[in-house]
């Protein structure tokens, strides 16, 4: 996994404990209150355009794809190639 100066996790999230998979949106909710951010305020990374993308776009979070092989071209949300390149998104 590439750095974007990252420290780390500080919640996981499975569809075990959320109560429901993505791209329901239980998981991204949960990982909202685990993390005390509100939703509008919370940026989320996902190769999947439909469970990452859609499904936290749905929840109310700020959803970027991870598109490291560049399939997804023509993709009209956020989108990234690697997550150093988040600087792009963020700026």
């Amino acid at each position: 996994m590439q750095s974007a100066g990252l420290a780390g996790f500080r919640c996981v999230i499975g569809s075990d404990t959320a109560g429901a998979p993505k791209p329901h949106s239980a998981p991204f909710l949960a990982g909202c209150a685990a993390l005390k951010s509100l939703p509008a305020h919370t940026l989320y990374i996902g190769d999947n355009p439909i469970n990452d993308y859609q499904g936290a776009s749905d929840a109310g979070l700020q959803p970027v794809l991870l598109d490291r092989a560049s399939f997804h071209k023509n993709f009209p949300g956020w989108r990234v190639k690697d997550l150093a390149s988040l600087t792009t998104v963020l700026s």
